[in-house]
């Protein structure tokens, strides 16, 4: 074992007119090199922030608490010019959104000729050369012509993958993807999470996938983190979040999605919307929307409780558990 990011007891808070709004709730996790973890939930569940976080991206409002550790290095309590060391060179996120996340003023080549000189003092020509290199990688085609041009010059697909080139760019040890086949179409999806599993099996590096594609889980993932209301509900290796799940809220998840093994006429909704964070309910946040609800799970919120190795989950009446 070999880990490479430990996160734990992390929470964030936001502060705001209408009062503290909690985003991320005491939430511990880890990831080993060669590892990928998927991180999955509905919007607004904490999944985003969390590594916003680890990256040093809290907006002015927030604050955090607990330990982010890349490593051996505190990302939390580091100062903003060794956090910039790190960032796009030790650890990388890959953005929900290349449209905003790239520079609109700024030809694609140059946006990563930056990273290549801020943390390997390449010149230009060294540096278009390994551009050119990872552009083939991720199937860019003509990547000359391509490097010249700017984001709005270039599709969905071709803006992902120029983000993704740029994170892996300078071979980070941790790579963030944040939902990286948003609006993409399937085939772009499927050339995409080829290239992750062929990363993280190449250079060694951990990759965090934040999804709501369980679809995308399950082709490449090791090991799962569910969140619901900014806590980790349940978590553990990919067979048994799909195939020996305990918490409801996995359930309902797992009943929303598609899949060939399903002969069913309709999708199972979760009943009712996420609480709001500003005013999560007493007990269990998922009980107004349990079927298994009891008194208990109104009053008392349940400790996250490991059944088997690298297999937990936070409810007070786990399923298959009489």
């Amino acid at each position: 074992m070999n880990r490479l990011l430990e996160i734990k007891d992390l929470s964030v808070v936001f502060d705001t007119p209408d009062g503290s709004v909690k985003a991320v709730n005491n939430i511990s996790l880890d990831v080993d090199r060669g590892e990928c973890l998927a991180i999955v939930g509905e919007s607004g569940s904490g999944k985003s922030q969390t590594f916003l976080t680890a990256m040093g991206l809290l907006a002015d409002n927030g604050r955090s608490a607990g330990i982010i550790n890349l490593n051996g290095s505190d990302l939390l309590n580091m100062q903003r010019n060794d956090l910039n060391k790190l960032r796009g060179n030790r650890i990388a996120m890959i953005f929900q959104d290349p449209m905003t996340a790239l520079t609109p003023h700024m030809k694609v080549g140059e946006q990563i000729r930056e990273v290549l000189d801020h943390h390997q003092g390449l010149g230009k020509k060294a540096a278009c050369e390994i551009i050119r290199e990872m552009f083939n990688k991720v199937n860019i085609p003509e990547p000359d012509r391509r490097m010249e041009m700017y984001p709005h010059e270039l599709s969905g697909g071709l803006r992902q993958r120029v983000m993704i080139a740029m994170a892996l760019i300078c071979k980070p040890d941790v790579i963030i993807a944040d939902e990286p086949t948003t609006a993409l179409d399937v085939t772009v999806q499927a050339q995409i999470m080829d290239l992750l599993n062929e990363i993280k099996t190449e250079i060694g590096a951990a990759i965090i996938l934040i999804t709501h594609d369980l679809g995308v889980v399950a082709g490449i993932a090791d090991r799962v983190a569910v969140m619901y209301a900014g806590s980790i509900v349940e978590s553990g290796e990919v067979f048994d979040i799909f195939y020996n799940t305990k918490h409801p809220y996995t359930l309902g998840l797992l009943n929303c999605s598609l899949s060939l093994e399903k002969k069913i006429d309709f999708l199972e909704a979760i009943d009712g919307h996420p609480p709001n964070p500003n005013n999560l309910p007493n007990g269990c946040p998922f009980n107004p929307r349990c079927k298994n609800v009891r008194d208990i799970c109104r009053e008392e919120k349940p400790e996250i409780k490991i059944k088997k190795q690298n297999h937990s989950s936070a409810c007070h009446f786990e399923l298959g558990v009489k």
